[in-house]
C-alpha cells in the first residue's frame, strides 16, 4: 500500500470513530434530558477518546446519581481539556462534600469568567445552602466580582420577568448608549424586543451587532437562526443552525431545528438526512416523528409515512395533527376505513372544528357510504366550514 492510500485510510477510520463518538454523547445527552443518568453513564463508557464535553456529561450523571467524588473526578478531566468549563459544577459538587475550601477555589475561578450565571442565581444555588452558612462562603465578595454591566443585564432580566419589559429596554438602552460593546446587552434587548411587540427585524439587526461581537456564541447564532425562521427566511436559518452545530455540535435539537428548515425549503433529501439522525438518537420525539412522517409523506411514501406518524400517535393518542397527517396518508393509500377513523376521532375530540368533519365525509364518500357523507358535509358547513358546499350540492342533491 502506498503512502497516499495509507494516509486515506487513516483518515476515513479517524472520521468514522469520530462520528461514532458523537453519537455516543448525543445519546449520553438524550438520556440525561430524560433523567436517565445510569443509562447516559453506559453510553459514555463506550467512547473510545473522550473529549471535554464526555467528561462533563459524565460528571453530571455522577452528581445527579449523588456520586460527588466520580463527579469531581470527571469534571477535573473535563476542564484539563477545556480551562474552567466545570467550574461551577465543581463549586457545587465540593460544596456538597463539604470540602467547602475547595468549593471557594472554584466558585472564584467561575466568578471571574464572562457571561456568568445572574448573581441571585449564584446566591440562590441549593447545592449551596450548607456553604452558605460558613466563614469561607462570607469571605467571598460574590458581588464585586460582577461589573455594572452585568448588574445591568440582571436588572434589566429582573424587571422582564416581573413583566415589566418596557423598564427592562429602558434599562439596556441606557446601558448600550454608555458602552456600545456590550454583546449581552444586544442579546436580551433583542428578546425582550420579541416579547413586547415581536419586532423581528429590530431584533435581528441587534442579534447581528451581538454576532459580530462575538461570533463564537452558540446562543446568539442559535437565537439569530430561530428569528430568521420565524421570519421565513429559511436559507439563513440552515446557514446559521449550521454555524451553531459547528460551534457545539452536540445539541440533538439543532439537528431537528436544520431538518425543519430543509423541509420549508422543499429540499426533502437534506431534511430526511438530518431527521433520521435525530431519531437515530431520539425515538420518543413527537414532533421528530411528526417531521419524519411529513417528510415520506412528500415524497409519496405513504407506508412510511404512516408508520412515522403512528409512532407518534402511540405516545400521545389525542394530538388532532397528528391523526389528521396520518388520515391523510392513508387517504392517499386509498385505506378510506382507516382514514374515517382517523378523521372521526379527531372530530369527536374537537366537535366544534367544521373541517375534521369535512375530512370525515371524503372518506365516507370514498367508502361508498353517500347518506353518511352527506350527514358528514352538512355538520361541516353548519360550522362554517364553506369548503362542503361543493359536495353539498353535487354530492347530496
Amino acid at each position: 500500500m502506498n503512502r497516499f492510500l495509507f494516509v486515506f485510510f487513516i483518515g476515513v477510520i479517524i472520521n468514522a470513530n469520530a462520528q461514532k463518538n458523537e453519537k455516543l454523547i448525543l445519546n449520553a445527552k438524550a438520556e440525561i434530558d430524560f433523567k436517565n443518568y445510569s443509562e447516559a453513564l453506559v453510553y459514555i463508557d463506550s467512547i473510545s477518546e473522550k473529549d471535554y464535553y464526555a467528561f462533563y456529561l459524565s460528571g453530571q450523571s455522577y452528581f445527579e446519581l449523588e456520586d460527588y467524588s466520580k463527579a469531581i473526578s470527571n469534571f477535573k478531566s473535563c476542564n484539563q481539556l477545556k480551562a474552567n468549563y466545570a467550574d461551577y459544577y465543581l463549586a457545587k459538587s465540593y460544596a456538597l462534600s463539604q470540602d467547602f475550601k475547595s468549593a471557594k477555589t472554584y466558585l472564584d475561578e467561575y466568578l471571574n469568567l464572562v457571561n456568568k450565571r445572574f448573581l441571585v442565581e449564584v446566591t440562590d444555588e441549593p447545592s449551596f445552602s450548607n456553604f452558605k452558612e460558613t466563614d469561607i462562603w462570607a469571605s467571598i465578595n460574590i458581588e464585586e466580582t460582577y461589573s455594572i454591566d452585568e448588574k445591568s443585564i440582571a436588572r434589566a432580566n429582573f424587571y422582564k420577568r416581573k413583566g415589566e419589559i418596557g423598564l427592562a429596554l429602558d434599562i439596556l438602552d441606557e446601558l448600550l448608549e454608555e458602552n456600545k460593546n456590550s454583546a449581552e446587552a444586544y442579546f436580551y434587548r433583542a428578546e425582550f424586543i420579541i416579547d413586547l411587540n415581536e419586532d423581528y427585524k429590530y431584533a435581528i439587526a441587534d442579534l447581528k451587532k451581538a454576532i459580530k461581537l462575538n461570533p463564537e456564541s452558540y446562543k446568539y447564532q442559535k437565537r439569530l437562526a430561530e428569528y430568521y425562521y420565524h421570519e421565513l427566511k429559511y436559507s439563513k436559518a440552515v446557514k446559521h443552525f449550521k454555524i451553531v452545530q459547528s460551534i457545539f455540535p452536540y445539541q440533538l435539537e439543532n439537528y431537528f431545528k436544520i431538518s425543519q428548515s430543509y423541509f420549508r425549503l422543499g429540499e426533502i433529501v437534506e431534511a430526511k438526512k438530518y431527521i433520521d439522525l435525530f431519531l437515530e438518537i431520539d425515538f420518543r420525539n413527537i414532533d421528530a416523528l411528526k417531521l419524519a412522517g411529513q417528510l415520506y409523506y412528500e415524497n409519496e411514501d405513504y407506508k412510511e409515512s404512516i408508520y412515522y406518524f403512528s409512532e407518534a400517535i402511540y405516545i400521545n393518542s389525542r394530538r388532532i395533527d397528528l391523526l389528521v397527517l396520518r388520515g391523510n396518508a392513508y387517504m392517499e393509500s386509498e385505506d378510506f376505513q382507516r382514514a374515517e377513523m382517523d378523521y372521526n376521532i379527531a372530530a369527536n375530540i374537537e366537535p366544534r372544528n367544521g373541517q375534521y368533519w369535512f375530512l370525515k365525509a371524503q372518506a365516507l364518500l370514498a367508502l361508498g357510504r353517500k347518506d353518511d357523507a352527506c350527514k358528514n358535509f352538512k355538520k361541516a358547513r353548519y360550522l362554517n366550514y364553506y369548503q362542503a358546499d361543493v359536495y353539498l350540492l353535487e354530492e347530496c342533491n
